[in-house]
Formats: C-alpha cells, structure tokens, sequence
C-alpha cells in the first residue's frame, strides 16, 4: 500500500504506534500473529521519513490469539479502545480491519472514535487509511467482504459436516462407550487423517450398561455417580471435573446412540448481532438429522426406554420450558443462584457475580470489565451460611411460621415419619432381590453360565433377602407401638438443635424451606401480614 498522506513525526518526542495481530480460532496458526507483527512493521519502516532513527519512534504490540474478531468485547480491544480514549498512540496499523473487528458496525466505532481522537488508523492489506477523506467508504466495502467470508466459511463447514454424517463417519466430540477409527493411520512424519468412524470400546461398554441396568431398577442418579467413582471410571476429556455428578449420569441415560439412534444439530449456533458471541439454541425439528446405526448399540431398545422412564418420573417439572418462554432465558449461570443479583460492590455500585462452579467467590463484575478498581472477593463457602443463618433465624421468627413447622411434624409423624420412609424403602430393596432371585434360578435352570458362581451369587442374594425381610419385621413392629410425640418446647428446642445441618448445604436448605411451606398459603399470608 502506498500512502497517499505521508506519516509525519510529532515535534520534540517520539511517534507512538500501535501494532495489533490476531488470528481466530479457525486458524490455529500461532506463527500467523508472527507473520501479522513482522508485516506492519516492514511497512511502517518503508512509510516513515527517510533517516528517521529508532529513537524516534515507540510501537506497542497487542496480540490477541485464538480469538473470533466478530465478539465485540475481547480483552486485547478493550485495550485499543482505552489507548484510543486516553490519546496513548498516534497511529494504529493492523494487516487488515477483520484483525481489529470482523464486526461491521463496532469497527465502524472504532474508526470513528480514533479519528476523533486525532489517532490515525491504517490497515495495508484493505488499502484503508483515516487520513485519506474516502476511508469510511473503504472500510465500509472491506467489512462487507470479511463478513461475506465469514458467512461462506461457515457453510462450507457445514457442507463438510453434512458429507461426513451421509457418509455415516463420526461428527462431533466421541461419546464415552466408543472410540474413534482413523481412515488413514498415523505415521512417524503425519497424524492420522479422517474421515473418523467410531466403534464400540469393549472395555467401557459394560459399564454403560450397568449404568443403565442401576437407572432401570430404581437407582438414583446420584447412587449410580457415587459407583462411577468408587471404580474410577473416567468422564470425557473436556469434563471439568473428574467427580461424576448426577447431571453426568443422567446425560448417559438420555443419548439416543446407545441404542444405536443418532442424531445431529438438534442444537446450533446463533450469533447475537450487538456482541458477535454465539450461544447454543434449540434447532427447529425438521432441520435436526438422525440416523440409525445398529453397530453402535450398546443397550436394547427395552432396556434404554426403561432408564429413560425412571428418570422422566424423578423430574421435578414433568412439562419444562426450554428455549425462549423459560423465565432464565438470557441469564447467565454467575446471575444465578441463592444470592444472584442480591450484593453490589460499595466502591462502584456494580453487582457482584459468583464466580467459580465448586470452591468460588463473589467479585466485582465492573472489575472484570475495567471499570473498577476494586479486585477483591468474598469466598462463597463464607458467605452461604452466614446469610442463611440469617435468613433461617428471620424466617422463624416470624409470627405463625414456628406453628406451621409444628403442623407439618404432626402430619409426618400421623403418616408414619421415617418408619414409613424406611418400611417404603424396604419394600423396595426386597422387590429387587426377589427379581435378581427369579433371573439366578432361571439361570441356573437353562444352564447359562458357570453353574459354581450361580449358584454361589444365588445364595448371597437369599441372605440378602433374609436380612432385609427381617428387618422389616422389626420396623412393622416399631409402626406398631406408636410412640407419643414430644411436647411443642421439645419439638422446638430439636428445630434450633438441628438448624446448623440446614445452613451446610445449600440446595437441601432450599428444599426443606419449600417443603414446609409448600401448600400453605394461609402461613405465608400470616407470614407476610407481619412482615
């Protein structure tokens, strides 16, 4: 590019100049940023005035790798537009516009503001400069192009993906249970090349099915999790944590592909227009793909919609809402919460977030932004119980709700209390041995297996069974004598007693509030009268 209006050197100090590079994630070339640096130097040299000398001139250099140019805030921008506010620079240079903003309408900002600022901006490959009077028509031609770019470079990826999923290879992350087979094997010099198809990894699939088997035969998830880490199973790759959850579990239980059923974008990105970010939305039904793939079924057709039939009844909303009528539509997860939106920084008035999914804090959310300068935290696990001790303690002091805990501990202990909940859970238990009994017999009838180790697992189940029948023999007579239930100061003395147990978690804190109030409302107007 050669500049219509040369590059003059400010009177008694040096020229200040502004270096930036990036590359996107599409690219994944370091040395890209490198060969961007390398660029704009070379032509800043060939542009200054001849025998202009290195102390003369000052450049700062803003990298920013692996980062989309169409997500309008990026921390390496913030720091071009801080420069262009505080008059840092007298000249940015970029290889192109697309490096600064792939984003029409905040590069056009940008732009402006610089020129404001009396900061010249200049990219060579787009034949833009700020000094020349046409530069809005030339950036405003480049920016449609890059855009144009963009767009065709998303539909050649999803053309791309279209051909692997008609061809029946692997899209997408490999699900646990399987592995990947390369087309082209690795060799000393190149990586195995794709197309990928994936297979049964018959060192996992019986644990998939276990999971599967637990879920169907009344297992909580959370049980199930607690098994996956007593025998060190691993999660995927990019899991945050290595603990199983019963999200995680759950998540087993709903994928169609262990039954030998894909399907494809049944979610897909959509662009918000103001930032440049993406967020994952429900896809329309007609446009998500399926396949069958009977060489990946791990589990029969019977065994998945029974798993799947257990935990459509543990849901705690049989009907949810999802996509735009769902009332945390656009929320993010650190506005959500017990206390989301409730603490505000006393230096700047902003909110403070909860950041951090397991050991986290509240911080500032103008610190992350760099309008605050206050960057302390409180951590969370300080801050829980001190608010729900307060909470807890307000809540029973308010007129009529200490007789509504009363109400509810007469109906529990009229209906039985826990012996009923351990006479259900018995019931349970002896159900599933009987079953697990009728399968060993049939076993050792047909002559499937070993008949030592049938035999032998046979006869732990039948203790098994014992024991639990005799325990249920003695909660019956437990029921039986009906013990008399303490005086309203007992039962309130245990209540403060047993506080502390309520303040330690905060999801079972919010369950046991909900139960207690959950179909009162007569307590929650006498409740709100005094409040």
């Amino acid at each position: 590019m050669h500049l219509r209006q040369p590059i003059v050197l400010p009177f008694g100090r040096p020229l200040t100049a502004l270096i930036h590079a990036r590359f996107s994630t599409e690219e994944q070339r370091q040395s890209s940023i490198d060969d961007q640096i390398a660029s704009c130097r070379a032509f800043l040299d060939a542009s200054l005035p001849k025998g202009t000398k290195a102390s003369q001139v000052k450049i700062d250099v803003i990298k920013e790798p692996e980062v989309s140019g169409e997500i309008a805030d990026r921390p390496g921008i913030n720091q071009v537009w801080a420069g262009i506010e505080s008059k840092r620079w007298d000249l940015i240079i970029a290889e192109e516009s697309s490096r600064l903003y792939r984003h029409h309408t905040k590069a056009g900002e940008l732009f402006e503001s610089a020129v404001d600022a009396g900061v010249r901006v200049i990219c060579p490959s787009d034949y833009s400069d700020t000094a020349d009077d046409d530069w809005p028509d030339r950036l405003h031609m480049c920016q449609m192009q890059h855009a144009r770019s963009n767009f065709y470079t998303r539909k050649r990826i999803e053309r791309a993906h279209d051909g692997l999923w008609a061809r029946g290879a692997a899209v997408g992350n490999t699900v646990i249970g399987y592995k990947r087979r390369c087309t082209v094997p690795a060799t000393k010099t190149e990586p195995a090349k794709g197309p990928f198809y994936d297979e049964i990894d018959e060192e996992t699939a019986p644990v998939i099915r276990e999971v599967f088997k637990r879920i169907a035969n009344g297992e909580t998830a959370a049980e199930v999790g607690e098994w996956l880490d007593s025998i060190k199973f691993a999660k995927a790759k990019w899991s945050r944590q290595a603990k199983w959850t019963a999200g995680n579990v759950n998540a087993i239980i709903r994928r169609t592909i262990y039954r030998g059923f894909e399907t494809f974008r049944k979610k897909k990105a959509k662009r918000k227009l103001r930032t440049g970010k993406s967020e994952y939305v429900w896809n329309d039904e007609d446009k998500i793909q399926t396949r069958q793939s009977p060489h990946l079924r791990i589990v029969s057709d019977h065994l998945w919609y029974k798993a799947n039939e257990v935990v459509d009844k543990r849901r705690v909303f049989q009907k949810p809402v999802r996509g735009a009528g769902h009332l945390l539509r656009g929320t993010t997860r650190q506005r959500r919460g017990l206390l989301a939106g409730v603490f505000t920084c006393g230096v700047c008035g902003s909110p403070m977030y909860s950041h951090g999914k397991t050991d986290g804090v509240f911080r500032c959310s103008g610190a992350s932004k760099g309008t605050c300068w206050y960057r302390g935290y409180c951590m969370r696990e300080r801050v829980y119980p001190a608010v729900l001790e307060a909470v807890v303690d307000a809540v029973l002091s308010i007129d009529g709700v200490r007789d509504a805990v009363l109400v509810c501990v007469r109906e529990l202990h009229g209906k039985g209390g826990s012996v009923a909940t351990e006479l259900k859970k018995l019931d349970k238990d002896e159900k599933k041995l009987v079953a697990a009994i009728e399968q060993l017999s049939t076993a050792v009838e047909s002559g499937d297996g070993p008949l030592t180790s049938l035999t032998s697992r046979l006869a732990d189940r039948e203790r098994d069974l014992a024991i639990v029948r005799s325990r249920r023999r003695e909660v019956e007579e437990q029921a039986g004598r009906k013990e008399k239930l303490p005086s309203a100061a007992k039962l309130l003395e245990h209540l403060e007693a047993v506080k502390g147990q309520l303040l330690g978690d905060e999801a079972r804190a919010a369950v046991i509030l909900r139960r207690c109030f959950s179909g009162r409302s007569w307590s929650m107007r006498s409740m709100s009268r005094s409040s």
